[in-house]
C-alpha cells in the first residue's frame, strides 16, 4: 500500500475504512493514519483524528451565494476561505523516517 494515510469524508467511510485495514491485518495508527473531515461526535467516540470545519459558518456563506445567484451576482470571482483546525486523535502517528510519507 503507497503511503502511510488515508482521508475520509464522512464517519462512516472513515469507520469503515478502520474496519478494512483491521480485517486486512493493518493496525491503526502504526502501519495507517486515518483522518476525516467535519468533526461530528462520531469521530470522538471512535478516537479518529479528524479536521473540523465551521459548519454554521459554511452554511451561512453557502445560503448567501445562492441568493447572489439568484440576484443575478457573478460568483467566478469569489473565494471564500473559512478556517479549519486539526483535531488529533489516535487514529493518526507521525511520518515515517526518511520514506517522504
Amino acid at each position: 500500500m503507497a503511503g502511510r494515510g488515508r482521508l475520509a469524508f464522512s464517519d462512516e467511510l472513515a469507520v469503515t475504512a478502520s474496519r478494512m485495514l483491521m480485517r486486512a491485518h493493518m493496525t491503526v495508527p502504526e502501519q495507517v493514519s486515518v483522518v476525516r473531515v467535519d468533526d461530528h461526535p462520531m469521530s470522538e467516540l471512535h478516537d479518529l483524528t479528524t479536521v473540523r470545519q465551521p459548519i454554521e459558518d459554511l452554511g451561512r456563506c453557502a445560503a448567501q451565494m445562492v441568493l447572489d445567484l439568484l440576484n443575478g451576482r457573478n460568483l467566478t470571482d469569489r473565494d471564500v476561505v473559512l478556517p479549519t483546525q486539526l483535531v488529533l486523535r489516535r487514529s493518526v502517528a507521525p511520518p515515517l523516517s526518511g520514506d517522504g510519507s
